[in-house]
């Protein structure tokens, strides 16, 4: 059989973010391209019109073609003579079904009934995406769930391709790229009151014989605020730290920082409102205000970094003094970096109200490194109590499509429970510093679990499989039916005007 792999750079269909791109198509093409290698011949296509001459080569030497689509339904080409199958990511409890959206009307492939109908079937990344297709299009119909691929390991190593990590206290991350660290911000919830607009009534001297007194902790929070760009001035030889940013955005450089005590760490892209990152920031701040054994790193992978940066910087201000640390890694670092990354995390966190795909958080999992996340949307088929701490949620929150008009409720995600991520946190911590071998248990289980749901060789097994048990018989038919001349197909411009919307 032959794969043609198809993706499409589209934009966020963000309002504020009319130029953001989305890559992650291409992104979860690469993945799987490795693996469908091992099933037929595999050939990258840039343009979708190629894959009719594809098809018509594969038709005269009497091989399967099959058009892999790694795009959204709503612009999955279906007038082609090349059978499809779209592959995605999908986050919410039902798909659209209505063509209810202004900017939809002219299109009917956003009812994805129509475009699923005349799919041979579809691969999507999680149980949630393969019930919400089910619940429209009949239990029977061919979908298969799969997760995001792990990356292959080296040959010279075993699968997980990095030791289990620990929760011992010192790891050494080197790293070039942008990043702001709260510690050399000078944080000051002064520098957002704007004076000219404050109405506060000007303090009385005499009142402040009737304002209680300081207690000892929140004057030694106080303190320690004032002195911390001091206490960072003293640099450990060796190290380089980031250097100090405040509202300007930390410029790209050779970083080279020590990480103390317990180090959690999130991917996310700020802009979107699923990530969810101001719980996280908030949740994460307020848990450890006081403590100064434990550090949020935020990998912030976003198309407007720069916008991001500020409303990071806003929200540390409001949140200030708090004696923990935030470091925020603008840009998704190298492979390597990457790897060393996780190999100083104690505990990935996801505190998203929907999550579409497991990819990054899979990616510590297999490394061993336990999770603080809620068990929803594509994240239940890998969070359990036995390697996570649970993080509550609540269903039915509603929302708007993401690739609609923005201005009506038609779908729903859910609400993190805040107190619940807090105790995820506090928990985590004890677990970490004082019940190291409860730690490496939940350590193993992590690993277990990823490696059982998303390795390499799980996932060609479940391919193979909804191949030749679902989509062979299809395919025969259908290029039974095509052995003829090649004419071009009415309707195919129209494909390819709908491919270069700007849609999400």
């Amino acid at each position: 059989m032959k794969f043609l792999l198809y993706a499409q750079a589209y934009s966020f269909g963000i309002e504020d973010l009319p130029d953001a791109v989305d890559h992650s198509g291409f992104s979860l093409l690469s993945a799987f391209s490795e693996i469908l290698r091992d099933l037929g011949e595999v050939a990258q296509i840039h343009h979708i019109e190629e894959a009719e001459h594809a098809y018509k080569q594969c038709l005269e030497k009497n091989e399967a073609c099959l058009l892999l689509s790694f795009t959204p339904p709503y612009i999955t080409p279906i007038t082609l003579n090349c059978p499809v199958i779209p592959v995605f990511a999908w986050e919410y409890g039902n798909i659209p079904e209505q063509i209810e959206e202004r900017c939809w009307l002219d299109n009917p492939r956003h009812d994805w009934r129509f475009v699923l109908s005349k799919a041979k079937g579809a691969i999507v990344l999680s149980t949630h995406a393969r019930d919400a297709i089910r619940r429209s299009m009949g239990p029977t119909y061919p979908v298969l769930a799969v997760s995001w691929p792990l990356p292959l390991p080296p040959k010279d190593r075993t699968f997980g391709f990095l030791p289990v990590p620990n929760s011992e206290r010192g790891a050494i991350l080197s790293i070039h790229a942008a990043v702001a660290d709260s510690h050399q911000m000078g944080l000051d919830a002064d520098a957002i009151v704007c004076e000219e607009n404050d109405d506060t009534p000007s303090l009385d001297p005499a009142d402040i014989l009737d304002l209680p007194a300081l207690n000892h902790n929140s004057q030694r929070i106080l303190n320690d605020s004032h002195e911390n760009s001091a206490a960072t001035s003293l640099i450990e030889p060796g190290l380089i730290p980031p250097p100090h940013c405040s509202w300007d955005f930390p410029p790209i450089t050779d970083i080279r920082m020590r990480l103390r005590g317990t180090v959690y760490t999130a991917t996310l892209a700020p802009s979107l409102e699923q990530d969810n990152w101001e719980d996280l920031v908030t949740g994460f701040c307020w848990s450890f205000r006081n403590s100064e054994d434990a550090t949020l790193m935020l990998v912030v992978d976003d198309p407007v970094p720069f916008a991001c940066h500020t409303k990071l910087v806003s929200l540390l201000t409001k949140l200030s003094p708090f004696k923990c640390r935030v470091l925020a890694i603008y840009g998704l670092p190298s492979a390597d970096e990457y790897a060393a990354l996780i190999r100083a995390t104690t505990y990935c966190v996801n505190t998203s109200h929907a999550s579409g795909n497991c990819r990054h958080i899979a990616n510590f999992l297999a490394a061993g490194v336990p999770a603080i996340a809620p068990a929803h949307t594509s994240l239940s088929d890998l969070i359990s109590a036995d390697n996570a701490f649970l993080v509550r949620s609540i269903p039915g929150l509603p929302r708007v499509w993401p690739h609609g008009d923005r201005d009506t409720y038609r779908t729903s995600w859910h609400q993190i429970d805040w107190q619940s991520l807090t105790d995820a946190f506090h928990k985590s911590h004890i677990l970490a510093t004082e019940q190291p071998a409860m730690y490496l248990a939940m350590s193993r289980l992590a690993r277990e679990r990823a490696i059982a749901h998303c390795s390499s060789d799980v996932i060609k097994i479940e391919l193979q499989q909804f191949l030749r048990d679902t989509i062979a018989a299809s395919l025969i038919v259908h290029h039974d039916q095509h052995k003829q001349p090649f004419t071009t197909t009415p309707g195919r411009n129209h494909d390819t005007a709908c491919l270069h919307q700007h849609s999400r």
